[in-house]
């Protein structure tokens, strides 16, 4: 035995019943309701469709667009400091090159002076050390001092006494 529980659906006023209807006569209900549209508007949003399209498309490649010039500007960006970096590592040479040559520098500026070689080569240039009978000392009447007049004849007599001294 089937129970008819429809007649009480719609003759309540109090209540809305309609959510508990089955679900058939819901889905019968509301397709009523559906409006056709007229046709105007559905050229008119044909042409929104077409522009909405355009629009995508140009956001695409505008997209694309972007990510090429990153990627370009990313590879650009590395090339140049691969040329940076070579500019680096070539000053970083010279400048290890100038300091080697400073080195090697002092250290021939150092045996030039080295007080053997000045020696050898005084000795080329036939110079000798001194010997005990070359040094003469010279006593003068005043100990500390010697006071000497500006004329010229006093220095003659001066350089006079110290030619005498050496021999």
């Amino acid at each position: 035995m089937k129970f008819d529980n429809m007649k009480y659906y719609n003759s309540s006023l109090a209540y809305d019943f309609e959510r508990f209807m089955p679900k058939e006569q819901r889905d019968e209900q509301k397709g009523r309701k559906v409006i056709p549209m007229p046709r105007r508007k559905a050229k008119q949003e044909q042409k929104q469709g077409i522009l909405a399209r355009v629009f995508a498309r140009a956001g695409t490649v505008l997209f694309t667009l972007s990510l090429l010039g990153m990627v370009f500007g990313n590879i650009y960006l590395r090339a140049e400091m691969t040329r940076v970096n070579a500019g680096v590592i070539a000053q970083t040479k010279a400048l290890d090159e100038a300091a080697n040559e400073q080195v090697r520098l002092t250290i021939e500026l150092d045996n030039k002076t080295n007080y053997k070689n000045l020696e050898k080569r005084a000795q080329e240039l036939g110079m000798q050390k001194c010997n005990v009978n070359q040094i003469s000392y010279i006593q003068t009447v005043q100990n500390d001092k010697v006071v000497l007049s500006a004329g010229k004849d006093n220095l003659d007599e001066l350089y006079g006494l110290l030619d005498a001294g050496k021999e």
